[in-house]
């Protein structure tokens, strides 16, 4: 399939290139970041982490995959985030993490995924970890199946929604000992996208934008039907 989708080839030449980075991050941070250099020089001992934004084809529009976790102790309860988590003894390198991890959170097999690349790595100070964002696709549309013990829902996303003007927006969100703070998320299917996900999807957004030409605009069309898909 790569061969013959322009989409993906587009994706896979750009992942080689000069990413985006931290332009894209910053339109959805609203307070200043440290990078994960930063947090490896300064001591913090950061732990490891990746996640994939997975592509697969739904009624001839590109989508990805977004999970909502289950409430826990801990600072990334009920939120909204991409399949993946921290690397383990048995990982050979945090792609396979990645691919892992998929595999585990939404029961699509790892050795189905093509990884097309990489994205920025970013560091999240609350839970101290280090993410690395990579991107891949399948050639076939699953049938997910989530882990009850992780996942509360999978939610299925057009990729035309990142593109749509009015996607990015800003709310109330209460970090740490209660303490509300006024950050940019993308609006995606009325969930409240924002932080680290968000900052990988700003940079996959201002990747793939470019994408919206007419020969492309089969993916425009599509944008404004939000095809409307079942929700596990």
């Amino acid at each position: 399939m790569l061969k013959t989708d322009s989409f993906l080839t587009d994706i896979q030449q750009k992942l080689k290139g000069k990413l985006p980075g931290d332009d894209a991050h910053n339109k959805v941070v609203s307070y200043n970041r440290i990078t994960p250099q930063q947090a490896i020089k300064t001591g913090r001992n950061p732990k490891q982490s990746a996640v994939l934004i997975l592509l697969y084809k739904a009624d001839n529009t590109w989508s990805f995959v977004l999970t909502r976790r289950k409430e826990y102790q801990g600072v990334h309860s009920k939120q909204i985030s991409l399949p993946g988590g921290k690397i383990e003894e048995k990982d050979s390198n945090l792609q396979q993490t990645a691919l892992r991890e998929t595999q585990e959170e939404i029961g699509v097999n790892s050795q189905s995924i093509q990884i097309l690349g990489k994205l920025t790595s970013l560091y999240i100070p609350p839970s101290n970890f280090i993410v690395q964002p990579f991107v891949g696709f399948i050639d076939y549309k699953p049938t997910f199946v989530l882990e009850e013990k992780e996942v509360a829902e999978i939610i299925t996303i057009p990729v035309p929604r990142i593109w749509d003007d009015d996607v990015i927006k800003k709310t109330n969100v209460i970090v740490g000992d209660n303490m509300k703070i006024r950050v940019p998320y993308f609006d995606l299917k009325g969930h409240v996208v924002w932080g680290a996900t968000a900052m990988v999807l700003s940079e996959f957004q201002s990747l793939t934008i470019k994408s919206r030409t007419d020969k492309n605009r089969k993916y425009l069309l599509k944008s404004t039907q939000l095809l409307e898909e079942d929700v596990v």
